[in-house]
């Protein structure tokens, strides 16, 4: 998944404005802490945050939601990696259930990038209420989420019946399936054949999956690249 021009400039920008709040935060004592416990699987002791300005929480809020954005891109990314390979041999795991479990998380992955766009829009609307051009923004923050919910609709309906209606199918995971029950049988010349087949179907099976990955992948990416075009001209001026 390769992110486009528009997108990573937002991501950068973001990060290069978090970068004057961390600074004047400063670490504390029990920010040290909290890591040392985190590395040592220790219990966390909660702490009041210190306090902060308007503008110090505005910041820190938007770029929690950004990060929150690139980890689903991270995750994305991952995919066109897991759906490449079976990394189970000789364990219970069927080669079909693992690939339908990664096409699922996929899927699911996708929805959350929908819905931490949404939210994101709603953020900046919000954030400028009072601003002179809150209607403006609040507009384009409307374009922003239908523009989502529309270009990532075929993925959520997707989801959305395999979660109420029934498992998502595809037919190379299917035909994964009897040659997993087939080469376990007692007829050795069976197996043989099996073995034959399946040398050839797994190939096919994973290119295919893998293409549809990055196909679904790109998707996301062209929809990255014109949210963070329109939001940009929001939130950078």
């Amino acid at each position: 998944m390769k992110l486009l021009p528009h997108t990573r400039q937002f991501i950068l920008n973001w990060s290069k404005a978090i970068v004057p709040v961390i600074k004047e935060l400063g670490p504390s004592e029990e920010i040290n802490r909290n890591l040392q416990e985190k590395l040592l699987g220790e219990p966390e002791t909660q702490y009041d945050p210190a306090p902060m300005t308007r503008e110090q929480t505005f910041a820190v809020k938007m770029f929690k939601d950004i990060a929150e954005i690139h980890t689903c891109i991270e995750r994305l990314k991952d995919f066109e990696t897991y759906v490449s390979r079976f990394p189970f041999q000789r364990t219970r795991v069927t080669r079909d259930a693992y690939l339908q479990m990664v096409v699922e998380g996929h899927l699911h992955e996708l929805y959350l990038l929908r819905e931490r766009l949404i939210a994101f829009a709603t953020r900046i609307a919000r954030a400028y209420k009072k601003d002179p051009d809150s209607k403006k923004v609040s507009r384009v923050a409307e374009v922003l989420e239908q523009f989502v919910l529309e270009a990532l609709g075929r993925f959520t309906n997707v989801r959305g019946r395999h979660v109420h209606v029934r498992r998502y199918t595809h037919s190379d995971i299917d035909r994964l399936r009897p040659i997993s029950v087939l080469e376990k049988g007692p007829d050795d010349d069976i197996k043989k054949a099996v073995r034959y087949i399946k040398r050839h179907a797994t190939t096919e099976s994973h290119n295919r999956l893998k293409a549809q990955a990055r196909k679904w992948n790109k998707i996301a990416a062209q929809v990255l690249e014109e949210y963070c075009k329109l939001a940009s001209a929001v939130v950078f001026v």
